[in-house]
């Protein structure tokens, strides 16, 4: 994007700057392509064996109905009789050795024990707070349950919570409503473009993701209004107040001709809408023009995050700024690369703000060509735990500086 009155840039720039002013049409999209849902979770169904010598109990869901209370014969000839009487509560493992007659009766609770005449081990499993045993692997507000993102986006009021249980979803889903969506984990749940489309597109509303990787996205939607952006995660502006936060999240092997893993469409500059990355990994993407990693028209704030490994074809391998204030604190950027400012590209007006960060120390992890580039300037190596500070009101004028 040129500002009002930018002189012609090189054709490099040139290239960065198509199209960002235009209004971007609204998503006419509403569905999702047919999704495909592999499984990931590592529950289990409770599994309960009784022996003579030993009993094991796994429970992969917390609840302990189905345990058992008593050994595999209630009654055993001997010489003892055992009766409980009343209220009973028994937790921990419990060994009952000899003949023994058990007869219990009142109200008794169990908490993840088996008795029978030998030794007993009880293991118990992991928290399942989203019933992933249940059928479906996509639950809306606690509630609803479905078996594509797609489908419980759909059905989702806003402002809904929708978590998705562990596994991979290959969509492509149009959010148009307010809504959150937790995964199970970045090591667990997996949003796949399968190379051929963005996993969300988010058409000018606010939205928190948290617990997902989005892997093998490929840009399909033109929020800039001249080109495909954003490979994994798609933004268009809605030139109101809107927030998109990203935590907790890793985008890999992601693809457009702008922003290889994310791309937010700030309307030209609209002050009034942010990004904020926390504790994102955004690695391996790749642009064949502008934003390697993320490409943003609008104010970010970055905390915690690492831009390391992006290429892009033109300018800002790991990171593109124009028209915003952005805010970058802790995390790294380095061993991106690009024909113009490797770590960061930045066209007028941007401001950003850097502190304690990680820029690459040593020529293996450095930027290339160069840490941070602006049409009139360039920076070589900052490298790490750096804060400094750029600003570039106008095209031609400007500078970054150590804090």
């Amino acid at each position: 994007m040129i500002a009002c009155g930018d002189p012609t840039p090189t054709d490099s720039a040139t290239a960065a700057s198509t199209g960002s002013d235009s209004d971007a049409p609204a998503a006419t999209e509403t569905a999702a392509s047919a999704a495909t849902v592999t499984d990931g979770g590592s529950n289990s169904e409770t599994a309960a064996s009784t022996t003579e010598g030993e009993v094991t109990v796994t429970a992969g869901d917390p609840t302990t109905e189905n345990l058992p209370t008593t050994g595999p014969d209630p009654t055993t000839v001997g010489d003892t009789t055992t009766t409980t009487t009343g209220d009973t509560t028994t937790t921990g493992d419990t060994t009952t050795t000899g003949d023994t007659t058990g007869d219990t009766t009142g109200d008794t609770t169990t908490e993840g024990v088996a008795t029978t005449e030998g030794d007993t081990t009880t293991t118990t499993g992991g928290d399942d707070p989203w019933d992933c045993e249940g059928g479906e692997p996509i639950t809306v507000n606690e509630q609803g349950k479905y078996s594509t993102l797609a489908a419980a986006v759909a059905a989702a009021p806003p402002q809904a919570i929708i978590t998705v249980c562990p596994g991979t979803y290959q969509e492509a889903v149009v959010i148009d409503r307010p809504l959150t969506l937790l995964g199970a984990g970045q090591d667990k749940t997996f949003l796949d473009g399968s190379g051929t489309s963005t996993p969300i597109f988010i058409d000018r509303v606010s939205v928190t993701i948290e617990g997902f990787t989005f892997q093998h996205g490929e840009a399909e939607h033109d929020p800039l209004g001249n080109s495909l952006c954003g490979g994994a995660l798609a933004i268009d502006d809605a030139a109101q107040p809107m927030m998109v936060t990203v935590k907790d999240c890793t985008f890999t092997d992601n693809h457009g001709q702008f922003g290889g893993a994310i791309c937010y469409d700030g309307n030209g500059n609209n002050d009034i809408a942010e990004l904020v990355l926390e504790g994102v990994t955004i690695t391996g993407n790749s642009a064949d023009v502008n934003g390697g990693g993320l490409f943003s028209y609008a104010p970010t704030k970055m905390t915690d995050t690492t831009i390391v490994e992006n290429t892009a074809g033109n300018q800002g391998g790991g990171l593109y700024f124009s028209y915003c204030n952005s805010v970058i604190e802790g995390g790294a950027v380095k061993q991106n690369t690009a024909g113009e400012g490797g770590g960061m590209f930045l066209q007028s007006p941007v401001t950003v703000d850097v502190t304690a960060s990680d820029w690459g120390f040593g020529q293996a992890q450095e930027n290339v060509p160069n840490d941070v580039q602006h049409y009139v300037n360039e920076y070589g190596f900052f490298g790490d735990d750096v804060s400094f500070h750029c600003e570039y009101p106008v095209w031609n004028m400007g500078m970054c500086a150590l804090k």
